[in-house]
């Protein structure tokens, strides 16, 4: 516990990185073994979002506009609010880990594999999945001291309580933290396009 909310930068990052890796690899093994092929089809709103053109630059403006606004924006604002000094954010964060694992596990991506994916490194890392991912998780990282304890919240109380969350934001992020945010949107748009690459060329 204490790795994710450490003061260094690279420790918490380095720490959710690896635990979303585990958790990944396990929903990836359990899924395939457990679960039918395209079972997780549908389960997203991405599902109901038609992301895909006739050509690959507005494929990639959809898909990193949703990831954007959806994924990452969405971590970046419950990382205002920490219950026992852990971020909200990082719920929806592993959230996003096991997810891709199970889409891996059942195939169900919006264009599937011919096959059911076995569980391999060289796989993981052909995908573009895994650097979405890991800019989420530089995210969820370097946004953590935008927060405020729910405890204090509750002391502040009413209107005040929600002016104190957005206050003084800026503040309370390092310039380090902030390049992180640059650098994981930055890593972000470029695996958004290497997956609307990937659905035009293979």
């Amino acid at each position: 516990m204490k790795l994710l909310t450490s003061p260094n930068l690279a420790v918490r990052v380095t720490s959710l990185w690896l635990i979303g890796f585990t958790l990944l690899y396990v929903a990836w093994s359990l899924s395939y073994v457990g679960l039918p092929e395209g079972s997780a089809r549908g389960t997203t709103i991405a599902a109901y979002v038609p992301l895909t053109t006739q050509e690959v630059n507005s494929t990639f403006i959809r898909i990193f506009t949703y990831n954007l606004l959806v994924a990452a924006l969405s971590i970046f604002i419950a990382n205002f609010i920490r219950v026992k000094g852990i971020p909200l954010g990082y719920l929806p964060l592993f959230y996003h880990w096991i997810l891709y694992g199970v889409f891996l596990g059942t195939n169900s991506f919006m264009i599937p594999s011919a096959v059911k994916l076995l569980p391999s490194l060289s796989t993981l890392f052909y995908g573009s999945g895994i650097y979405e991912i890991t800019s989420y998780t530089l995210i969820a990282a370097a946004t953590y001291n935008v927060g405020i304890s729910v405890e204090s919240l509750n002391e502040i109380g009413g209107q005040g309580g929600v002016i104190e969350v957005f206050k003084n934001v800026n503040s309370r992020i390092t310039r380090l933290e902030k390049a992180t945010v640059v650098a994981a949107v930055m890593l972000l748009m470029v695996s958004n396009y290497l997956e609307a690459w990937q659905i035009f060329h293979g």
